[in-house]
């Protein structure tokens, strides 16, 4: 669909070009408030105002192009953990309470996590010696002075 000569929504200019966004994506996506795109999205822009015009054939490529960013992201998170802590993926599963086959389908890009998990395992990639050890299910609280509060 070419909308070179339609009229933006939202200021009225007739000045849509097809451009590739990269980057953040600013648009909330169902538990994701936003998004970094680790590839190039063409859609079409107004030049005046920059807010997108989204077709119907669009929302699929959206969508495409965010799970896949999403699972790529997954995936370097996951071998981040592996590498800079040591952990099998099998002990990474157990600590974070999936099952083995659910953290390799997500090692292997074959599916989309939610929102808390994704970002769970970027702040363990960021210092997984730290995370990990709070997450081992047979960590002691009551040695470790922590207080629980209901």
């Amino acid at each position: 669909m070419n909308l070179s000569n339609k009229r933006c929504g939202e200021c009225g200019a007739k000045s849509y070009e097809k451009k590739a966004i990269q980057g953040k994506w600013n648009k909330p996506w169902k538990d994701f408030p936003s998004i970094f795109l680790t590839r190039d999205l063409e859609l079409w822009v107004c030049k005046s105002c920059k807010s997108y015009a989204i077709t119907p054939e669009d929302s699929s490529r959206i969508d495409k192009a965010i799970e896949e960013s999403i699972q790529s992201q997954t995936a370097q998170f996951l071998e981040i953990i592996h590498s800079k802590s040591g952990q099998k993926y099998e002990s990474i599963a157990h600590r974070l309470g999936y099952s083995s086959a659910y953290i390799s389908s997500l090692k292997n890009k074959n599916k989309t996590p939610a929102f808390k998990l994704w970002n769970q395992l970027k702040s363990i990639a960021i210092a997984p010696e730290s995370e990990m050890e709070k997450l081992d299910p047979d960590y002691d609280i009551i040695k470790n002075n922590l207080l629980l509060r209901a």
